[in-house]
């Protein structure tokens, strides 16, 4: 993914040169370099460098195992499965002429390339021939490093920024949210939603509406029903029409909270159909229950096991039959309400 981005004719050759000098920059080293990027990079480089000091500190200690996991599991849970995914919404409008996305794009593709290299001088120790190959590949400066094997060891005291790793936690637990919500609902993957977000603080609306695309990507939102709100008060200050039936609320931390149409996650017909058939099936099994244990000389010459399990059967096809007929009087009601 970053080798073809940086292939792909959408990166100029004086980008290219800045990226070979990336190493000898203050990038991702300062709190200075941080301040000038936005929220998912700052994250990111924040986080690589904790892993830095961490996995320095661990191989003084000869903790390899703890080491490689650490690697790893930056790798895989937060480069791969937040920052790549991220960085898509920065690069795919790259060859537009308007001059902040060619910024954001320029940020994105430095973050890629800073963050990988960082991660293959932290792996050479424990993969020297893969880790080559692909530094061999990848930006850096010739003449100042030849090989991985003689390049610098990642600056063990890299800048970090608490606030926005708190910031970016709170935009995790969000999509974490609204991704959990859709799977309890078994909306259709491709399926955008839309979703009202309340916010108690000015900048972390703020800090959500740049970031609008990344919501709309990892969430699955739809971009054109997405609407970001600033209330004093989450708990009680939402408008009354989110407090209705008509809305799953989301409660994702103080302050922050996000509310789903039920309308959209649940396409009532299909739903209806379903729990009708469901229904039927298990009321059927019910009447075959309960013939049974009316029938005569069932209960004196059966096992008493045998009784008591068909008893237990029929008293939980009962529960479940309630719970479904009462799910369908709400699907009514929605359907009513529409």
């Amino acid at each position: 993914y970053l080798l073809g981005n940086l292939n792909n004719g959408q990166c100029s050759e004086e980008e290219r040169a800045a990226l070979c000098a990336l190493r000898a920059s203050e990038f991702g080293r300062t709190k200075e370099s941080l301040a000038s990027l936005a929220l998912p990079e700052r994250f990111i480089i924040s986080r690589l460098n904790q892993l830095v000091a961490s996995v320095s500190e661990s191989l003084d200690e000869y903790a390899f195992g703890e080491s490689g996991r650490q690697i790893s599991e930056f790798l895989w849970d937060e480069y791969a499965d937040w920052y790549i995914e991220i960085s898509k919404t920065r690069l795919v409008n790259a060859q537009d002429d308007d001059a902040a996305t060619k910024e954001r794009a320029a940020a994105a593709r430095s973050t890629l390339v800073f963050v990988l290299d960082s991660c293959l001088r932290l792996l050479h120790p424990f993969m020297p021939f893969v880790t080559e190959a692909i530094w061999q590949r990848m930006p850096h400066d010739g003449e100042r490093e030849l090989a991985l094997i003689t390049a610098e060891w990642p600056d063990r005291d890299g800048a970090v920024d608490d606030a926005a790793l708190r910031a970016f936690g709170r935009v995790q637990a969000l999509i974490r949210a609204v991704r959990n919500v859709r799977a309890e609902y078994q909306v259709e993957p491709k399926k955008r939603i839309p979703a009202i977000i309340v916010c108690t603080a000015q900048l972390e609306a703020d800090t959500l509406r740049e970031e609008d695309a990344s919501l709309e990507l990892l969430a699955r939102l739809d971009p054109a029903a997405l609407e970001i709100r600033v209330v004093q008060d989450s708990s009680a200050g939402a408008e009354e029409e989110l407090s209705s039936d008509q809305y799953v609320q989301l409660v994702v931390a103080d302050g922050l909270q996000v509310y789903l149409p039920t309308t959209e996650l649940i396409n009532v017909e299909k739903e209806t159909a379903r729990l009708n058939k469901q229904l039927a099936k298990m009321e059927k099994d019910l009447e075959g229950l309960s013939k049974r244990l009316n029938a005569p000389g069932f209960a004196d010459k059966a096992p008493p096991a045998v009784v008591e399990q068909t008893k237990t059967q029929a008293a939980e096809l009962q529960e479940r039959i309630a719970t479904v007929q009462l799910r369908l009087k709400q699907l009514s009601a929605m359907s009513s309400s529409c």
